[in-house]
């Protein structure tokens, strides 16, 4: 994989640690083989939410209507230091609720640097506190 990315001269998933079976590049890495054992030993994980993450994803109003949601979650008060996972929560979504009312998604004509610092910019946060 590492010799993969190192010949790359843009940005792709497999830089970020991301292994997608169904990327058509792999055929040139993995055997059929190697490609069938990864697929069947490495089984996707559920991700499970504390309660209060949880109990945030349910307030968030089940609509089209983006502008609701953004009001809805700028609304709410989370204390940053003591609840610091809750509120990078509440601040990528803010965010990416952001984005589409600013019309800047669905994506266009953006550059890849640009879709790396404005719509991938909550992995850079996310360890922040850490």
């Amino acid at each position: 994989m590492n010799e993969f990315t190192l010949k790359l001269n843009h940005e792709h998933p497999s830089c970020s640690l991301i292994l997608d079976l169904d990327d058509k590049n792999w055929i040139n890495v993995f055997s059929a083989e190697e490609l069938d054992e990864i697929k069947n030993k490495c089984v996707e994980k559920d991700i499970s939410f504390q309660f209060p993450e949880k109990d945030f994803l349910n307030t968030i109003p089940r609509t089209t209507d983006i502008i609701k949601v953004f009001n809805h979650i700028s609304n709410i008060v989370i204390d940053p230091v003591t609840e610091r996972d809750l509120y990078w929560l509440k601040i990528i979504i803010q965010q990416a609720a952001d984005l589409f009312a600013t019309n800047y998604l669905p994506l266009t004509d953006h550059s890849e640097r640009d879709v790396m610092r404005r719509v991938w910019s909550f992995i850079d946060t996310a360890f922040d506190a850490n």
